[in-house]
C-alpha cells in the first residue's frame, strides 16, 4: 500500500499527467546465472563503469585503467601516453557513446571527453572553455546527439555542456550551454536528457519534465511541460533525483517517479500507461531498455529488477557468477549493453564484467533434489506415448498418494515400504508396484482416483513384477521375473486390461537379460499402431501385441548400417516422418536414425559433430529439431541443415551432464532435461532458429618483426591492403565473428586467392598463417559462421602484395631483355658480317680462278692445239704427249669452271644446279645421241643450298650422268628434280645395261667413281641408293634431307 505522503504525491502526478494508476506489481524472482570475466582473463581492471557495442561489432569496456575493446578472443587495452597527443587523454574512463558517424566519444575521469576514430586508430581531445568550472567536465555522466551533430553533456554535478566540430579546421571545443544559447531558458539543474526521433530535447529536473526544440532564436520553446511532484529522500538522507530513459524502439520516454513509472509517447506526448511499484523500494538507476521491452533498473537495496513494459511482469533477478551471489559478493551490477546477439554485458564495482548469455533468459533452472525417489511422468511426442523419470516432480499431480507414500515413484530406499507408481489407466487409476526394500518381493497394485490403495492380484505365484508401464488405451504393461532370478532381470512381459482387471495375454522376452546396471528397457514407446517399441541394453526390440510378433535389431560389428551399440539409452520419434523412422541413443557409440521399414540406420557421432557419444535423451521440437542431452552439454540438432548447436553451463542450462531416462514433454510444449546438477526448463519457441550471420571482421596482420593494427593498414576504399617485401618468412591474418555469444563456437574458413583458390575450414581457430609466398598480388578472404551456425556470405578481405626481389623486378627484368635481345642482335650482325665476308671471299677466289688460274689453262690448252698443227712429222711418243697436255687442260679447265661456278655464291640456288646439269648432261647426251628428259619442281628451284652442299649435289649428280653416258649404253636418260616437305631428292634413270650390285668394281664397272659419290653424300648427310641389276637399267636416287 501506498503510504500518505506517495499517495498525494502520486494523485498530484496522476492529475497533471491524466493518467490512471494502476495496480502495484507484484514481482517475482527469476535466478539467473552469468559468467565473470576478469582481470585473470586480460581485462585491465575490474571497476567496469560503461559497456557499448559499436556499430562493427566490438565490445568497449570502461575501467579505471584503461579504456578495453575486445573482439571475442581478447582485449586491446587503450592507455594514456605522454608522448602520444593521439592516445586517450586519461586511464580512468567512466562512459561512451557512438554517434551517427561512427566516432566512439569516451568521457574520462577529470580530463574531459575525447573522441575516438576507428579509422584512424586515434583520440582526438576535446578543448575545454576556459570559463567552464570543473564540475560540467570532471564526470560526464550522459551524452546525446543533437540533429545538428553537436554532442550533449550532462555532468554529475548536472551541468548541462555542448561539444561542437569546427567544419574547417575539425577543431572540437566543449561550452556551457548557457553560453552557446544564452537565450534557451532550459530547465535549470537537469537530472537527465535525451533527444527524440523528431529532434526534440527532453530536460528533466526535480520538478518538471519538458520536450522543446530550440529555435532559430536560440531560445528553447517547449511543446510540452509536466509538473513533477518532489523527490523523495534516501534512508541516508540524499534526495532521488527523477530518471529518465529514452526508448527508440517504441518512440516513448521512460519517466521513473517516486513509487511509479510512466511511460510516455514521443510521437503525441501522450502518457501511455502508469506502473506502480512498490514504495519501500526506490529506483536508484534505470540501466537499459532491451529488444524484448524489458526495463532493467537498479533499486536502493543494489537489487537488479527487470519490468516488462508491454505486460507489466517484474522480476527480481537473482544473479549469480559462478556459484557467487553476485548481491552478496559484489554489491550489484550495472547492466548497460545487449549485444546485436541478444546477450547483456554487466559492470560490477571492481569485479570485473558479467555477461548473460541470450540464451540464458530462456533456461529455468530447477534444483536437484535428494534421491529419495525418480518421479514417473508419461508424454507423448509426435503420436508416440513415453515415460521420463526424474527427480522433480513437473507435472501437477492428478491425486493424492498413499499416506506416507510418494506419488509416481521409482523409489531408491533399502528398506521401508515405498509406492512406485508409474502408469495412469482411463479410469483414473494410478498402478504401479508395493515394496518393503529388499525383505519382500514386489506387489503389483493401484491407486484409484479417489486415493484408495488396491493390491491387484492378477499375477500367478511364480511372477514378480518389477516394472509398470503404460501401453495403448487401458492397458497397462509388467514386466516380471521369477522368484528365483534377481531383481532387474526381466523374462517375462505381462499384457493387463485396466477396464476388467485381467491378464490379456503373456509374452516372453527374445533375448535374455543378464545381470546390469542399467534398467534393461530404457525406453518404452507405444506408437500409434499399437507397436511397442523398447530401448534396452540387449538392442532395440519392436513388440506387435496383436500377432504376438517381435523385432530384434542388435549391432553387427561388420555392418555400418546396423545399430551403433546394444546399450540403447533414449527413444525418439522422427519429427518429420515419425511413421518410418526413430532416433536411438546409445551408451557411448553416439545416436542413429533407425529405419522401422528397413532395420538400417544412419549413425551420428563426435566426428560429425555430437558433443559427445553418450546420449542420454532425445526430444524433439515444432522446428523439427532434436534435443540432446549427453554428458557434456545439450545439444540441439537440426537434421535438415545437419547443424550442431550445444548449449553448456555459460549458456544459462543446470549444468552439462545429463541422466539417463531422464526428458520428457510438458503439455505446454515445454522441454525438461534432468540433468547432475539439477533440471533444465525451456520453451523450444523461444530458442527458435537463427537465421541471422554475424559480421566478420579481420581485426589484424601479425609479421614475423611487428604486429599492425587495421587501422595502420591502406584502405583503397572498399577493402584493406598491405605490401610486405620479398623475404618476409610469415604473414598471419587475425579475425573474428562479431557474436560475443560464445566465441569457442565460432567457426571460419578462408582462402588466399592467387595461392589457393579453394576454401580452407580453419575450424574454430581466429588465425590464419602463410609462410614464405612467392611475389605477387594476393586476396585473402575469410567468412566466419557464429554460434547459431549462419555464415556470413560477405565475409572479409584483404588486398596482399609481396614487392619482388631486385632481380626480379619490371625494371630490372627490362634491363635483362635488352641485354639478351642486344646481345643476340649483335651476334646476328656478326654473323651476318661473317657470311658476307665468306660470300665476299668466295665471290673473289672465284674471279681469281676464272682470271688468272683459267686464262692460263686456256693458254696451256691452245698453245698445245697450236704445236699439234704446227709441227710436222712428231713421232708418236711425242705427239702422245702433246695430245696428254692439251686434254690434261681441257680437263683442268673444266674442273676449274665447276670449282668457279661453286665458289660463285650467286648459284646458291638450286635451280642452277639444276641449269648447269642440264648444260653438261645436254652436251654429252647430243654427242652420244641419247634421249635426255629433265623435270624440275619449281619450289624446289628456289631452294638455297651452302657451297659444300651445292657442290656436292652436282658432283654426284654429274658422276651419276657421266657413268650412265659412259658405260651402261643407254638409249635413254632421265632427270627428275623433287621436293617433298621434309626435303629434296634427285633421281637419274638410265635404261642401259645395268650391272651386278654385288660385283661392282670389277670389270670396270663402278670403282672410285661409285665410292667417292657415297663419301659426298655422307659428307653432307644425304642418303644415295642405286639400285641396278643386268639389262634393266640403273636408278641412281640422293635424298638431302632440309636438316642436312
Amino acid at each position: 500500500m501506498l503510504g500518505p505522503l506517495h499517495r498525494l504525491a502520486w494523485a498530484f502526478c496522476s492529475l497533471v499527467l491524466s493518467a490512471t494508476v494502476c495496480a502495484q506489481v507484484a514481482e517475482r524472482a527469476r535466478e539467473l546465472h552469468l559468467l565473470n570475466i576478469t582481470t585473470e582473463d586480460g581485462l585491465p581492471q575490474g571497476m567496469v563503469e560503461d559497456i557499448l557495442q559499436d556499430r562493427s561489432g566490438y565490445l568497449w569496456y570502461t575501467t579505471k585503467d584503461g579504456l578495453a575493446r575486445s573482439d571475442g578472443y581478447g582485449f586491446t587495452i587503450f592507455k594514456h601516453d605522454a608522448s602520444d597527443s593521439t592516445s586517450v587523454a586519461g586511464n580512468h574512463t567512466n562512459l561512451l557513446f557512438e554517434d551517427r558517424k561512427g566516432y566512439l566519444w569516451v568521457a574520462v575521469f577529470g580530463q574531459g571527453l575525447d573522441r575516438y576514430d576507428p579509422a584512424h586508430g586515434r583520440f582526438d581531445h576535446v578543448s575545454i572553455a576556459t570559463d567552464l568550472p570543473e564540475e560540467s567536465f570532471n564526470e560526464i555522466i550522459a551524452m546525446v546527439e543533437a540533429p545538428d551533430g553537436a554532442i550533449w553533456c550532462l555532468s554529475s554535478y548536472r551541468h548541462l555542456c555542448v561539444v561542437r566540430t569546427d567544419p574547417a579546421t575539425g577543431s572540437m571545443s566543449m561550452t556551457a550551454v548557457g553560453t552557446v544559447y544564452p537565450q534557451a531558458q532550459l530547465p535549470v539543474l537537469p537530472s537527465a536528457i535525451a533527444f527524440d526521433e523528431a529532434g526534440l530535447l527532453w530536460v528533466l529536473n526535480d520538478s518538471v519534465l519538458t520536450a522543446g526544440g530550440i529555435g532559430p532564436d536560440g531560445i528553447y520553446q517547449p511543446v510540452q511541460r509536466w509538473s513533477l511532484p518532489a523527490p523523495t529522500r534516501s534512508n541516508v538522507g540524499e534526495v532521488e533525483p527523477h530518471l529518465l530513459k529514452h526508448w527508440a524502439q517504441a518512440q516513448e520516454i521512460i519517466l521513473s517517479l517516486p513509487g511509479a513509472f510512466l511511460r510516455i509517447s514521443t510521437k503525441d506526448h501522450a502518457v501511455l500507461d502508469s506502473i506502480a511499484l512498490d514504495p519501500n523500494v526506490r529506483v536508484q538507476e534505470l540501466q537499459l531498455i532491451d529488444d524484448a521491452g524489458r526495463l532493467w533498473y537498479r533499486s536502493d537495496d543494489d537489487a537488479i529488477r527487470r519490468l516488462q513494459l508491454h505486460t507489466v511482469e517484474l522480476e527480481h533477478l537473482v544473479l549469480f557468477a559462478g556459484e557467487k551471489n553476485v548481491h552478496d559478493r559484489m554489491e550489484t551490477a550495472f547492466f548497460s549493453c545487449q549485444d546485436d546477439r541478444g546477450n547483456f554485458w554487466a559492470g560490477t564495482k571492481g569485479y570485473g564484467i558479467l555477461k548473460l548469455s541470450r540464451n540464458g533468459n530462456y533456461f529455468s533452472k530447477r534444483p536437484g533434489e535428494p534421491i529419495i525417489a525418480y518421479f514417473v511422468n508419461t508424454y507423448t511426442i509426435q503420436g508416440h506415448k513415453q515415460f521420463a523419470m526424474t527427480r522433480h516432480r513437473i507435472p501437477q499431480e492428478p491425486s493424492k498418494a498413499p499416506e506416507g507414500l510418494d506419488r509416481y515413484g521409482f523409489a531408491t530406499k533399502a528398506f521401508g515400504k515405498v509406492w512406485e507408481g508409474a502408469a495412469t489407466d482411463p479410469q483414473g487409476r494410478t498402478w504401479g508396484l508395493l515394496t518393503d526394500g529388499l525383505r519382500s518381493p514386489q506387489q503389483l497394485c493401484y491407486v484409484d482416483k479417489e486415493g484408495r490403495f488396491h493390491r491387484a492380484d492378477l499375477l500367478e505365484e511364480r511372477d514378480v513384477p518389477n516394472r509398470v508401464f503404460h501401453g495403448a488405451g487401458s492397458d497397462i504393461w509388467v514386466t516380471t521375473s521369477s522368484k528365483d532370478r534377481a531383481w532387474n532381470v526381466r523374462e517375462g512381459l505381462l499384457r493387463i486390461d485396466a477396464a476388467t482387471l485381467t491378464v490379456r495375454a503373456r509374452y516372453e522376452f527374445p533375448v535374455p537379460f543378464l545381470l546390469s546396471k542399467y534398467w534393461p528397457i530404457s525406453q518404452w514407446s507405444v506408437a500409434p499402431d499399437g507397436t511397442i517399441w523398447m530401448a534396452t541394453i540387449e538392442g532395440l526390440l519392436a513388440l506387435d501385441p496383436e500377432a504376438n510378433a517381435w523385432q530384434v535389431f542388435k549391432h553387427q560389428p561388420k555392418d555400418p548400417t546396423s545399430l551403433p551399440s546394444d546399450i540403447l539409452f533414449s527413444l525418439c520419434p522422427d519429427p518429420e516422418e515419425p511413421e518410418h523412422y526413430l532416433w536411438v541413443g546409445t551408451e557411448g557409440a553416439g545416436m542413429a536414425k533407425f529405419d522401422k521399414r528397413t532395420g538400417t540406420c544412419v549413425r551420428y557421432s563426435e566426428l560429425d559433430g555430437l558433443p559427445n557419444d553418450v546420449v542420454y535423451s532425445i526430444l524433439s521440437d515444432g522446428y523439427d529439431r532434436l534435443w540432446i542431452g549427453t554428458n557434456t552439454g545439450l545439444c540441439c540438432f537440426d537434421p535438415g541443415r545437419n547443424l550442431f548447436r550445444t548449449y553448456t553451463k555459460a549458456d544459462g542450462i543446470a549444468g552439462n551432464e545429463f541422466n539417463r531416462y531422464g526428458s520428457l514433454i510438458l503439455p505446454d510444449g515445454s522441454l525438461f532435461f534432468d540433468g547432475m546438477d539439477g533440471g533444465t526448463l525451456f520453451h523450444p519457441d523461444d530458442l527458435e532458429p537463427d537465421t541471422v550471420a554475424s559480421r566478420t571482421l579481420l581485426t589484424g596482420v601479425r609479421l614475423a618483426e611487428r604486429e599492425l593494427a587495421m587501422h595502420q593498414l591502406t584502405n583503397t576504399g572498399t577493402q584493406a591492403a598491405i605490401t610486405i617485401p620479398y623475404g618476409a618468412p610469415l604473414i598471419a591474418f587475425r579475425f573474428a565473428v562479431m557474436d560475443h555469444t560464445d566465441p569457442t563456437h565460432n567457426t571460419f574458413r578462408y582462402r588466399m586467392e592467387g595461392y589457393t583458390n579453394g576454401w580452407i575450414d580453419g575450424g574454430t581457430r581466429n588465425e590464419a598463417t602463410f609462410t614464405n609466398l612467392d611475389p605477387g598480388t594476393y586476396t585473402f578472404t575469410v567468412q566466419g559462421t557464429n554460434s547459431a551456425g549462419v555464415l556470413d556470405p560477405v565475409g572479409a578481405s584483404i588486398a596482399l602484395t609481396i614487392t619482388p626481389p631486385w632481380w626480379g623486378t619490371w625494371w630490372f627484368r627490362i634491363a635483362v631483355a635488352c641485354v639478351f635481345f642486344g646481345g643476340v642482335y649483335g651476334l646476328y650482325r656478326y654473323r651476318l658480317a661473317q657470311e658476307i665476308r665468306v660470300v665476299k671471299l668466295r665471290e673473289g677466289i672465284a674471279r681469281d680462278l676464272h682470271d688468272e688460274i683459267g686464262s692460263t689453262l686456256s693458254s696451256v690448252s691452245l698453245y698445245g692445239a697450236v704445236a699439234r698443227k704446227r709441227i710436222k712429222n712428231l713421232d708418236p711418243v711425242d705427239s702422245e704427249v702433246l695430245e696428254s697436255i692439251s686434254a690434261g687442260a681441257s680437263s683442268a679447265i673444266e674442273s676449274m669452271n665447276d670449282i668457279v661456278w661453286a665458289v660463285n655464291s650467286e648459284n646458291d640456288a638450286l635451280g642452277n644446279v639444276s641449269k648447269r646439269l642440264r648444260a653438261f648432261a645436254g652436251k654429252l647426251c647430243e654427242a652420244q645421241g641419247v634421249a635426255l628428259e629433265m623435270n624440275v619442281d619449281v619450289p624446289m628451284a628456289a631452294r638455297h643450298f651452302n657451297m659444300a652442299q651445292r657442290k656436292n649435289i652436282y658432283l654426284i649428280l654429274k658422276e651419276a650422268v657421266n657413268n650412265a653416258l659412259k658405260y651402261s649404253g643407254c638409249t635413254t636418260l632421265l632427270i627428275d628434280h623433287g621436293a617433298t616437305e621434309h626435303g629434296s631428292e634427285f633421281k637419274i634413270t638410265d635404261n642401259g645395261t645395268g650391272f651386278d650390285m654385288n660385283q661392282r668394281g670389277e670389270n670396270g664397272q663402278g670403282g672410285n667413281g661409285l665410292n667417292n659419290m657415297y663419301k659426298r653424300a655422307e659428307a653432307i648427310k644425304a642418303v644415295l641408293h642405286i639400285r641396278s641389276s643386268p639389262r634393266n637399267g640403273t636408278v641412281v636416287t640422293l635424298y638431302v634431307p632440309n636438316r642436312a
